[in-house]
Protein backbone atom coordinates (compact mmCIF):
# COMPACT_ATOMS: atom_id res chain seq x y z
CA UNK A 1 0.00 0.00 0.00
CA UNK A 2 1.30 3.45 -0.94
CA UNK A 3 0.52 6.13 1.61
CA UNK A 4 0.14 9.52 -0.05
CA UNK A 5 -1.30 11.77 2.66
CA UNK A 6 0.24 13.22 5.80
CA UNK A 7 -0.14 15.73 8.60
CA UNK A 8 2.88 17.53 10.02
CA UNK A 9 2.27 18.70 13.59
CA UNK A 10 3.73 22.20 13.95
CA UNK A 11 1.45 23.96 16.44
CA UNK A 12 3.41 23.55 19.68
CA UNK A 13 4.50 26.47 21.84
CA UNK A 14 8.00 25.20 22.63
CA UNK A 15 8.20 26.39 26.25
CA UNK A 16 11.32 24.33 27.02
CA UNK A 17 13.17 26.07 24.18
CA UNK A 18 12.71 29.57 25.51
CA UNK A 19 14.12 32.15 24.97
CA UNK A 20 14.62 30.92 21.35
CA UNK A 21 10.89 30.29 20.89
CA UNK A 22 9.79 33.62 22.29
CA UNK A 23 10.27 35.06 18.81
CA UNK A 24 10.54 31.99 16.53
CA UNK A 25 8.17 29.00 16.34
CA UNK A 26 9.97 25.78 17.16
CA UNK A 27 9.58 24.20 13.67
CA UNK A 28 11.39 27.18 12.12
CA UNK A 29 14.48 26.92 14.29
CA UNK A 30 17.44 26.30 11.98
CA UNK A 31 19.33 23.05 11.61
CA UNK A 32 22.34 23.38 9.29
CA UNK A 33 20.94 26.69 8.11
CA UNK A 34 17.46 25.46 7.18
CA UNK A 35 14.24 25.24 9.23
CA UNK A 36 13.81 21.80 10.76
CA UNK A 37 10.27 21.76 9.32
CA UNK A 38 11.80 21.91 5.83
CA UNK A 39 13.60 18.61 6.34
CA UNK A 40 10.34 16.87 7.27
CA UNK A 41 8.43 18.33 4.32
CA UNK A 42 11.16 17.47 1.82
CA UNK A 43 11.28 13.88 3.00
CA UNK A 44 7.53 13.55 2.62
CA UNK A 45 7.64 14.97 -0.89
CA UNK A 46 10.59 12.76 -1.84
CA UNK A 47 8.55 9.77 -0.72
CA UNK A 48 5.76 10.83 -3.05
CA UNK A 49 3.21 12.05 -0.52
CA UNK A 50 0.76 14.16 -2.50
CA UNK A 51 -1.38 15.74 0.21
CA UNK A 52 0.45 17.34 3.14
CA UNK A 53 -1.32 19.28 5.88
CA UNK A 54 0.57 21.40 8.42
CA UNK A 55 -1.24 22.49 11.56
CA UNK A 56 -0.35 25.79 13.21
CA UNK A 57 -1.14 27.74 16.37
CA UNK A 58 1.78 29.45 18.11
CA UNK A 59 3.38 32.34 16.18
CA UNK A 60 1.28 31.12 13.29
CA UNK A 61 1.87 34.18 11.11
CA UNK A 62 5.54 33.25 10.79
CA UNK A 63 4.73 29.68 9.85
CA UNK A 64 2.10 30.77 7.34
CA UNK A 65 4.52 33.21 5.72
CA UNK A 66 7.22 30.54 5.44
CA UNK A 67 4.85 27.88 4.09
CA UNK A 68 3.22 30.16 1.51
CA UNK A 69 6.49 31.70 0.35
CA UNK A 70 8.47 28.45 0.17
CA UNK A 71 5.83 25.81 -0.61
CA UNK A 72 2.89 27.70 -2.11
CA UNK A 73 -0.18 25.54 -2.69
CA UNK A 74 1.79 22.32 -2.18
CA UNK A 75 0.94 22.51 1.53
CA UNK A 76 -2.49 22.78 3.16
CA UNK A 77 -2.50 24.90 6.33
CA UNK A 78 -4.78 23.95 9.22
CA UNK A 79 -4.76 26.80 11.71
CA UNK A 80 -5.93 26.14 15.28
CA UNK A 81 -7.07 29.27 17.17
CA UNK A 82 -7.12 27.05 20.26
CA UNK A 83 -4.41 24.44 20.71
CA UNK A 84 -5.86 20.96 20.12
CA UNK A 85 -2.84 18.77 21.03
CA UNK A 86 -1.60 16.04 18.72
CA UNK A 87 -4.69 13.85 18.77
CA UNK A 88 -7.14 16.71 18.44
CA UNK A 89 -5.12 18.19 15.58
CA UNK A 90 -5.59 15.00 13.57
CA UNK A 91 -9.32 14.82 14.31
CA UNK A 92 -9.54 18.40 13.05
CA UNK A 93 -8.24 17.48 9.57
CA UNK A 94 -9.65 13.97 9.04
CA UNK A 95 -12.32 15.29 6.66
CA UNK A 96 -9.53 16.49 4.35
CA UNK A 97 -8.10 12.97 4.06
CA UNK A 98 -9.43 9.97 2.20
CA UNK A 99 -10.43 7.03 4.39
CA UNK A 100 -6.95 5.54 4.13
CA UNK A 101 -3.85 5.42 6.37
CA UNK A 102 -1.71 8.53 6.62
CA UNK A 103 1.62 9.64 8.01
CA UNK A 104 1.63 11.88 11.09
CA UNK A 105 4.98 13.49 11.88
CA UNK A 106 6.08 15.92 14.55
CA UNK A 107 7.61 19.03 13.00
CA UNK A 108 10.34 19.39 15.62
CA UNK A 109 12.30 16.16 15.17
CA UNK A 110 15.38 15.18 13.20
CA UNK A 111 16.28 11.66 12.18
CA UNK A 112 19.11 10.08 10.27
CA UNK A 113 18.06 8.07 7.23
CA UNK A 114 19.10 4.48 6.66
CA UNK A 115 21.42 3.72 3.75
CA UNK A 116 18.95 1.08 2.50
CA UNK A 117 15.38 2.33 3.00
CA UNK A 118 14.10 5.70 4.15
CA UNK A 119 12.17 5.65 7.41
CA UNK A 120 8.93 6.39 5.56
CA UNK A 121 9.55 3.51 3.17
CA UNK A 122 10.27 1.18 6.06
CA UNK A 123 7.06 2.12 7.83
CA UNK A 124 5.02 1.82 4.66
CA UNK A 125 6.43 -1.62 3.83
CA UNK A 126 5.62 -2.87 7.35
CA UNK A 127 2.09 -1.47 7.49
CA UNK A 128 -0.70 -4.09 7.71
CA UNK A 129 -4.09 -2.55 7.07
CA UNK A 130 -5.90 -5.54 8.57
CA UNK A 131 -4.19 -5.78 11.94
CA UNK A 132 -2.93 -2.25 12.66
CA UNK A 133 -4.55 1.00 13.75
CA UNK A 134 -1.20 2.66 14.45
CA UNK A 135 2.40 1.88 13.56
CA UNK A 136 4.98 3.92 15.48
CA UNK A 137 8.61 4.42 14.53
CA UNK A 138 10.76 3.74 17.59
CA UNK A 139 14.33 4.63 18.37
CA UNK A 140 16.60 2.78 20.78
CA UNK A 141 17.64 5.12 23.58
CA UNK A 142 21.32 4.65 22.65
CA UNK A 143 20.65 6.31 19.28
CA UNK A 144 18.88 9.36 20.73
CA UNK A 145 20.80 12.64 20.72
CA UNK A 146 20.36 14.78 23.85
CA UNK A 147 17.84 12.40 25.43
CA UNK A 148 17.95 11.32 29.06
CA UNK A 149 14.37 10.15 29.72
CA UNK A 150 12.90 6.77 30.62
CA UNK A 151 11.79 5.73 27.14
CA UNK A 152 8.24 4.81 26.14
CA UNK A 153 7.67 1.29 24.88
CA UNK A 154 8.61 -2.36 25.04
CA UNK A 155 8.43 -4.25 21.74
CA UNK A 156 6.92 -7.72 21.77
CA UNK A 157 8.03 -10.53 19.45
CA UNK A 158 5.03 -9.93 17.16
CA UNK A 159 5.93 -6.19 17.00
CA UNK A 160 3.00 -5.15 19.17
CA UNK A 161 3.80 -2.41 21.66
CA UNK A 162 3.48 -2.30 25.42
CA UNK A 163 3.77 1.04 27.19
CA UNK A 164 6.13 1.03 30.15
CA UNK A 165 4.76 0.72 33.67
CA UNK A 166 4.82 3.87 35.85
CA UNK A 167 8.21 4.66 37.39
CA UNK A 168 9.99 2.16 35.15
CA UNK A 169 12.12 2.50 32.02
CA UNK A 170 11.64 1.14 28.52
CA UNK A 171 14.24 0.54 25.79
CA UNK A 172 12.49 2.39 22.96
CA UNK A 173 11.43 6.00 22.41
CA UNK A 174 8.46 6.97 20.26
CA UNK A 175 10.16 9.01 17.55
CA UNK A 176 7.29 11.28 16.52
CA UNK A 177 6.86 9.49 13.17
CA UNK A 178 3.91 7.15 12.68
CA UNK A 179 1.28 5.77 10.35
CA UNK A 180 -2.30 6.06 11.58
CA UNK A 181 -5.59 4.74 10.24
CA UNK A 182 -8.74 6.92 10.43
CA UNK A 183 -10.56 4.14 12.31
CA UNK A 184 -8.34 4.98 15.31
CA UNK A 185 -10.44 8.15 15.69
CA UNK A 186 -13.91 6.64 15.32
CA UNK A 187 -16.32 8.12 17.85
CA UNK A 188 -13.86 10.85 18.91
CA UNK A 189 -15.38 14.31 19.21
CA UNK A 190 -13.43 17.36 17.97
CA UNK A 191 -11.45 19.20 20.62
CA UNK A 192 -8.35 18.98 22.79
CA UNK A 193 -6.96 15.44 22.79
CA UNK A 194 -3.45 14.10 23.56
CA UNK A 195 -2.37 11.32 21.21
CA UNK A 196 -1.37 9.08 24.13
CA UNK A 197 -5.05 8.47 24.87
CA UNK A 198 -5.48 6.97 21.40
CA UNK A 199 -2.27 4.96 21.60
CA UNK A 200 -3.35 3.41 24.89
CA UNK A 201 -6.72 2.51 23.36
CA UNK A 202 -5.04 0.91 20.36
CA UNK A 203 -2.68 -1.01 22.65
CA UNK A 204 -5.65 -2.34 24.64
CA UNK A 205 -7.12 -3.65 21.37
CA UNK A 206 -3.73 -5.13 20.43
CA UNK A 207 -3.64 -2.93 17.33
CA UNK A 208 -0.63 -0.74 18.27
CA UNK A 209 2.60 -1.81 16.57
CA UNK A 210 6.16 -0.58 16.37
CA UNK A 211 9.09 -0.49 13.97
CA UNK A 212 12.61 0.07 15.30
CA UNK A 213 14.70 2.66 13.45
CA UNK A 214 18.28 2.16 14.64
CA UNK A 215 19.67 5.45 13.38
CA UNK A 216 20.47 8.73 15.11
CA UNK A 217 17.42 10.75 16.16
CA UNK A 218 16.66 13.92 18.10
CA UNK A 219 13.56 15.50 19.57
CA UNK A 220 14.38 19.20 19.45
CA UNK A 221 12.27 19.90 22.52
CA UNK A 222 14.79 21.43 24.89
CA UNK A 223 17.73 23.81 24.68
CA UNK A 224 20.09 20.98 25.63
CA UNK A 225 18.76 18.67 22.90
CA UNK A 226 18.87 21.43 20.29
CA UNK A 227 22.49 22.20 21.12
CA UNK A 228 23.40 18.51 21.23
CA UNK A 229 22.04 18.04 17.71
CA UNK A 230 23.92 21.09 16.46
CA UNK A 231 27.13 19.71 17.97
CA UNK A 232 26.54 16.23 16.51
CA UNK A 233 25.92 17.55 12.99
CA UNK A 234 28.87 19.90 13.06
CA UNK A 235 31.19 17.07 14.08
CA UNK A 236 29.82 14.45 11.67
Amino acid sequence: MRINQAIVLAAGIGKRLRPLTLTTPKPLLPIQGRPILETVLKRLQKHGVQKIIVNTHYLADQLHHYLRKTWGDQIIISHEPDLLETGGAVVNVLSKFSDQPFFAINADIWWQESEVLSLLQSLESRWNDTTMDALLALNPKDYAIGFNGDGDYHLKDDLRLQYRDPNTAAPYIFSGVRILHPRLFEGIEPGFLPQTVLFHQAEAKQRLYGLVHSEKWCDIGTLNAYQALQDYLSSS
